[in-house]
């Protein structure tokens, strides 16, 4: 048997590799300890996509939410072993995503805006949303005792509200369609904005002489000051530097993949 350079493992003993396998992948899948072949491959393709759409160097972190368990769905795809995630309250853990109870239940990220060195005119969030909000006033993602939130579709109508990155930067409009898909949106030079599927749906001037970030870190599934807890199901969701309009049309179609093939989009 030939042994093909780079196939040798300790003690020359020959070890499998998957073709076309990236490393920051592996890392992840590492970490997760997932070995079932059809997660292993939407991870491996998600990064390869971001990277092919050089989109890897603007999301500082990557929530896949994959595994099914809340350990894997804290780890950072990014660079797992930092920021990795702290989930308290309630929480259902399974292997379409993670999904907050609506009244205590929280993902504190421990990523910073301010610490990651963003400028507040610099700055992106997003977020893959399965289930619509059952709460009246349900943050996605906030900044827990701070006042930063992105409400998506709370009841009574498909709505988005967001303070980002810090009151007052507020936008508001109406979602298209059910609150379903990958949201994404922040903060530019000039303008804050928000898309639904890779499309811009509301826009508004960003107040630029509003006060620099708060000092808390990003959370999901509460926001503006521990008062509103989300119910909604995330299986995806990122937070970095701000995204082009075309970045956000490669950001959905990377998700979109990525969700397709495990099975869960929406």
């Amino acid at each position: 048997m030939t042994v093909l350079a780079g196939q040798l493992g300790p003690l020359g003993v020959a070890t499998r590799r998957e073709p076309g396998g990236d490393p920051d992948a592996t890392a992840f899948l590492t970490a997760a300890a997932i070995t079932d072949p059809t997660q292993m491959g939407a991870v491996n393709q998600l990064v390869l996509d971001l990277k092919a759409a050089s989109l890897w160097s603007k999301l500082g972190v990557i929530y896949p939410m994959v595994g099914g368990t809340a350990a894997r769905h804290a780890l950072n795809l990014k660079a797992p072993g930092s920021f990795t995630g702290a989930f308290t309250g309630g929480w259902v853990h399974s292997a379409t995503g993670a999904k907050p109870n609506g009244t205590n239940g929280m993902m504190d990220t421990g990523y910073r805006l301010d610490l990651a060195g963003l400028n507040p005119a610099d700055t992106h969030w997003a977020t893959y949303i399965r289930t619509p909000e059952l709460t009246s006033m349900g943050c996605a993602i906030g900044n827990g005792p701070g006042n930063c939130e992105v409400l998506i579709n709370w009841t009574g109508g498909a709505a988005l509200f967001a303070d980002w990155p810090y009151f007052p930067h507020r936008l508001s409009g109406t979602v298209p369609g059910v609150g379903h898909g990958l949201f994404s949106g922040g903060c530019d030079a000039t303008t804050l904005h928000a898309y639904k599927n890779g499309t811009v749906f509301a826009s508004a001037a960003a107040s630029l002489s509003a006060i620099p970030h708060e000092p808390h870190s990003i959370t999901l599934g509460v926001g503006y000051l521990m008062l509103r807890w989300s119910s909604q199901e995330q299986a995806f969701a990122s937070f970095g530097n701000a995204l082009t309009a075309a970045n956000h049309a490669a950001l959905d179609t990377a998700v979109q993949t990525y969700q397709t093939t495990l099975g869960r989009q929406v």
